[in-house]
């Protein structure tokens, strides 16, 4: 079971990362999908004492309702993918320095993509949605082989990365060449419509 959401965060990861501009509206509502389903979940796990039942139900419902509320949210939607661009580049800046506290440096660089995004809706939405499927599709693929992280115990702390051994470096580099191939993908099935539109 727990491999089925491995692959599912792989497969879902590659079409942010490649095709996430030519699908950007459904992606805003799969987006809503994920986080109202994962954030509902979570919270049914956790107060169910690990009921996987009660978290898979609760989930459902929170990603449909994930979902619904994000359809007519575009620009919302916008700009909750720069945050998340930002918080990737947070949690990258934040593993190279071993910093002690992630947050101070996530937080601020999340809230700033969120904001370039709405005025640089276009190449922010490439950037995010490449970036963001890179990580999700990066943890997806090192979870399938057997090493598995925490994202966010490395964000509120950070000094846990040198328990994880080379191989944490190791995913970093693979996200890095995973977000440039995406925006390389992007940027070229998209090139006529940003000429269309200079």
């Amino acid at each position: 079971m727990i491999y089925l959401l491995f692959l599912l965060a792989v497969v879902i990861g590659a079409v942010y990362c490649f095709v996430g501009w030519r699908i950007f509206k459904f992606i805003i509502s799969l987006t809503g999908f994920l986080v109202g389903g994962l954030g509902a979940g979570s919270i049914a796990y956790a107060f169910s004492s690990g009921s996987w039942l009660a978290a898979i139900i609760t989930g459902l419902v929170g990603a449909v309702a994930g979902a619904l509320f994000m359809i007519p949210m575009y620009f919302v939607g916008i700009f909750f993918l720069g945050m998340w661009l930002g918080s990737m580049l947070g949690l990258a800046i934040t593993a190279a320095l071993a910093l002690k506290s992630g947050f101070i440096v996530i937080f601020p660089l999340a809230l700033a993509g969120g904001i370039c995004a709405i005025i640089l809706q276009k190449l922010m939405v490439v950037l995010s949605t490449a970036v963001g499927g890179s990580a999700l599709m990066t943890y997806g693929v090192f979870a399938l082989f057997g090493f598995r992280f925490d994202p966010m115990q490395i964000i509120f702390q950070p000094q846990v990365i040198k328990y994880y051994g080379f191989k944490i470096y190791i995913a970093f580099a693979v996200w890095i060449v995973f977000a440039l191939a995406g925006i390389s993908a992007q940027l070229k099935l998209t090139k006529s419509k940003f000429q269309k539109n200079v």
